[in-house]
């Protein structure tokens, strides 16, 4: 059967996490009451402290208008800003000077008394020179009380909570009082400095901007001189003109076009009619008479062809007239186009002259548009310096009004009283959150736990990583540990046992549903010692010897001998001898009364047992055996350790690897599986030994309802 590769846990869904937490419960219950423990002593080595509490409305003020920017008390940044005043190094050097907090051992740890176990033992270092110097103990004594106290603001409220927290009931009111009052004090001495500043400054820009106002004033009067724009009067005239210039030059390109379009028409007759021809498109009261007596002439020659033949007289005469038509016509096309010239050279004189008095009073009219524009610039300069000089002015008569009626823009609404009850330290919820901590600290622990767990638990596991068939989970035995004999009794004395029917379920599974073709040879192994292999291999053989079967446990582990014990036996000769030839096979096989089976325990191995192993002498004595006996188990050192069992694979018909329950490796059973198939090992399955059913009952296993106390009346003993 090949090894199917074993896969990542997936991420336990609710109903396995809480599977895990109630497997897990002790190390959760542990570290829970470890973490109560160590945080109930914690809490109870605190001392007791009081916390007295002074509040500070902050009144509303509108925003000084200084150079600096300042904002008015009602702000939510300037409130802020007042909480980190009163927390400030400064304001906290005073109360520690005036309050003499420096000789408090609370505050200032260098004039503490040495006192105390501790310092006796020599645990607590006195203070170094530079620790007893007194910039140093100020510094100390300044960040001690910096630590004690706390200063927030009551919800979106203009009020100011001081909260200082001290041993002393009576010492926590007095300090917290007297950060108050200094900040007070502190508050109204700065506030009396930023309004004398405000009004220098007032004053000063007053100063500067009155200055302002009359340069404005100079240089709109300047421009108006020099520009010569007393109103904007004139300014209609020239645009008036300037419209009157662009309407007269469009005429006049009209006009010029027209020409130029009967000029270029002419020249187009004049070339297509030839020198003496009759032009076209001529447009002169002699062009035009010249051109109906042609068509009358024509009209009559038309008339006379019918008659007359061409050398007639008559028509040679009408021919002649024809052809001096003909010539007055060209020679009034030429006349026109002549004079059409002169027209259109006038014309072209013109809209240039008009041009040329268009830019210049477009120049104009731009140059004076650019005075009047910079002089609309300094009017708005002007009156905008003026309106700024009248507010400066206004801001400096309500400041010297506020100085002479100035009041506090912040006062004590509840001055701290000493506390009757100590603030810390807070035992409920401390435990409350404690009792959480812990809680979620355990259900990790033993998530963690579960996770890194490596050892098989399930016959999921066992079969993905050993690549066989899992042939039966067998529970752990009835009896302690170490009581071999009596464990070896049990599956006799109670056959319908859990223990006993897993027994009896493993052996089935290895018939795959054909008994003819049951193994005759087993190899019962584990990959790590104290698996429980021999139990298993013993009591199988003890159950087949019941069922009158001729069986024989052959115990191959010369190295730890331990088959002896399950039958209440002494040690003595066995294979080892038998092997070393010094005993023939007969003089080593033992019977068990109780059930029949025939034993042939290790023996004395001496130094080397596994030399005694590796013979051919073993191969033909567990050949012969086969053919003498139903049944042949053979109990066999752990795989992993020693080669012993690979050299007995081979000599069986069947191998069995013994695997325990949460206590072998995942990775030692898949190296022991692949171990047994390099040395050509047929494996039959694996057996999940020492099974604790009550705590199996929690995995979501197939076969966890038959570890179950539903099935526990089905089974005796």
């Amino acid at each position: 059967m090949a090894a199917r590769q074993p896969q990542s846990p997936a991420a336990p869904d609710g109903a396995d996490a809480l599977r895990v937490l109630w497997r897990r419960r002790s190390t959760v219950a542990g570290v829970a009451a470890l973490i109560l423990l160590a945080t109930a002593l914690v809490t109870l080595a605190v001392p007791e402290s009081y916390t007295a509490t002074a509040e500070v409305m902050l009144m509303p003020r509108e925003a000084a208008d200084t150079d600096g920017g300042e904002t008015g008390s009602g702000t939510g940044a300037a409130i802020a800003s007042e909480v980190e005043v009163l927390r400030s190094r400064e304001l906290l050097r005073r109360v520690v000077r005036e309050r003499q907090l420096l000789l408090d051992p609370e505050f200032n740890p260098a004039v503490r008394p040495a006192g105390g176990l501790f310092s006796r033992l020599g645990f607590v270092a006195t203070p170094s020179p530079r620790e007893l110097r007194i910039e140093r103990q100020r510094a100390r004594t300044v960040a001690a009380l910096r630590e004690k106290m706390s200063v927030r603001i009551l919800g979106r409220s203009r009020v100011i909570e001081v909260a200082v927290l001290s041993r002393d009931a009576d010492k926590a009111a007095r300090i917290a009082n007297a950060l108050v009052q200094d900040y007070l004090a502190q508050r109204q001495a700065a506030v009396s400095r930023a309004r004398a500043r405000t009004s220098d400054a007032l004053e000063a820009r007053v100063a500067r901007q009155r200055e302002r106002v009359e340069a404005a004033e100079r240089a709109l009067e300047n421009h108006r001189r020099e520009s010569g724009l007393a109103g904007d009067g004139g300014a209609g005239v020239d645009a008036k003109r300037l419209g009157d210039l662009e309407a007269k030059l469009v005429d006049s390109r009209a006009e010029r076009a027209k020409i130029e379009t009967r000029l270029a028409a002419l020249r187009r007759g004049l070339e297509e009619s030839g020198p003496n021809a009759v032009p076209t498109g001529l447009r002169s009261p002699l062009a035009e008479e010249l051109q109906a007596q042609l068509a009358k002439l024509l009209r009559r020659k038309w008339e006379m062809s019918p008659e007359y033949g061409p050398r007639h007289p008559r028509m040679v005469d009408v021919n002649a007239e024809l052809e001096g038509l003909r010539q007055e016509l060209a020679e009034e096309g030429r006349r026109i186009l002549s004079d059409l010239r002169g027209e259109l050279e006038v014309a072209r004189a013109h809209e240039m002259t008009l041009e040329l008095e268009l830019g210049e009073m477009r120049r104009k009219t731009d140059r004076q548009a650019d005075a009047r524009t910079r002089l609309r610039r300094l009017q708005r300069k002007m009156e905008a310096e003026g309106s700024l000089l009248n507010t400066l002015s206004e801001r400096l008569e309500r400041t010297s009004l506020s100085q002479g009626l100035q009041q506090p823009d912040a006062r004590v609404i509840s001055a701290a009283s000493p506390p009757s009850d100590p603030s810390t330290p807070w035992i409920g919820p401390v435990m409350i959150l404690a009792f959480l901590t812990a809680l979620l600290s355990g259900i990790g622990a033993a998530m963690l736990m579960e996770r890194f767990d490596r050892t098989v638990a399930t016959p999921d596991m066992l079969e993905a990583h050993a690549g066989l068939k899992v042939l039966a989970s067998v529970p752990s035995g009835p009896v302690p540990t170490g009581r071999e004999r009596r464990l070896a009794r049990h599956a006799i004395s109670e056959p319908t046992s859990d223990f006993a029917e897993s027994v009896r379920c493993m052996y089935a599974g290895m018939q795959n549903g054909d008994p003819e073709r049951t193994p005759r040879s087993i190899l019962v192994t584990s990959a790590l010692p104290q698996e429980g292999k021999t139990t298993l291999a013993v009591t199988l053989a003890r159950m087949l010897a019941r069922e009158r079967k001729r069986v024989i446990l052959v115990e191959a582990d010369l190295r730890r001998p331990r088959a002896h014990r399950f039958f209440g036996w002494k040690p003595g000769f066995g294979l080892a001898e038998y092997l070393a030839g010094r005993v023939p096979l007969q003089g080593v096989i033992r019977r068990d009364r109780e059930s029949g089976l025939h034993v042939i325990c290790a023996g004395e191995a001496g130094r080397d047992p596994g030399r005694r192993l590796s013979g051919r002498r073993l191969a033909l004595t567990v050949e012969a055996l086969a053919a003498h006996y139903d049944a042949v188990i053979v109990d066999s050192p752990p795989t992993l350790p020693f080669a012993d069992a690979r050299v007995l694979a081979p000599l069986t018909d069947a191998t069995i690897l013994v695997t325990r329950w949460r206590k072998t490796p995942r990775e030692s059973v898949a190296l022991a599986a692949r171990t047994l198939r390099d040395a050509g090992a047929m494996l039959s399955g694996a057996v999940l030994s020492r099974v604790d059913s009550k705590r199996y009952r929690h995995y979501d296993t197939a076969d966890k309802p038959i570890h179950g106390r539903a099935l526990r009346a089905h089974y005796k003993g």
